[in-house]
């Protein structure tokens, strides 16, 4: 099904690029932009439903090679803050030039996914932090927002597929899907997905991967 939803959309966007650029008056080009916003929302709500597919089945695979990790923190940061001009991304510190073994692009995904929910959960706020931090054995990442913060109860769960905090459901979209997702991908590159959180003081998701690359799942 998801892959039947895919044709429709990408033809979709195509006749929105066109529209984009035909001589539009500035309330039509709002409305397309618009309209692009949510194309965008549902082709990620689809890829995020490919993916806990393709997990469940067991055919989620990663292509493992080295990788500069300053180089895919600093684009998954720029390209968060190309789409979301509501917060600061500030990066805390220098990040360590390391190059480690993994999958560069789905590493980026699981890091798109805790910078936007940051975004997502810190309302009324300006910005968002990201601290990378060498320790002996492994690499952390940090990412730390400002907002409304997780109860102890939800942290438990909040990694469990389509699971979402009743708390946050009326003002919070999204099928609760992309810490599930992240979850598993941090897990088959053998580090951890961890959260520090109290509720009203904001958050900290953290991925701790090892600098070894002994022990990757496939």
């Amino acid at each position: 099904a998801s892959h039947e939803l895919k044709t429709p959309l990408t033809s979709i966007k195509a006749y929105m690029q066109l529209l984009e650029r035909a001589d539009l008056k500035q309330v039509e080009r709002n409305l397309v932009t618009k309209a692009n916003s949510n194309i965008n929302k549902l082709n990620n709500l689809i890829g995020d439903l490919l993916d806990v597919t393709k997990l469940q089945s067991g055919q989620l695979r990663l292509n493992i090679a080295p990788f500069e990790l300053k180089k895919m923190i600093m684009e998954s940061v720029e390209n968060v803050q190309h789409m979301y001009n509501s917060h600061e991304l500030k990066i805390v510190g220098e990040i360590p030039d390391l190059t480690i073994e993994g999958d560069i692009l789905r590493l980026e995904q699981a890091m798109n996914n805790l910078l936007l929910n940051a975004i997502k959960y810190s309302p009324g706020t300006a910005s968002v932090y990201i601290n990378v931090k060498l320790l002996q054995h492994e690499v952390r990442i940090a990412v730390t927002d400002k907002g409304i913060g997780i109860s102890k109860e939800n942290q438990e769960r909040i990694f469990g597929r389509f699971y979402r905090a009743k708390e946050l459901s009326p003002v919070i979209s999204g099928l609760g899907m992309g810490l599930f997702i992240s979850q598993e991908i941090i897990n088959r590159h053998h580090g951890k997905l961890g959260v520090e959180s109290e509720p009203g003081k904001g958050s900290t998701f953290y991925i701790l991967l090892p600098l070894s690359s002994s022990g990757h799942k496939s």
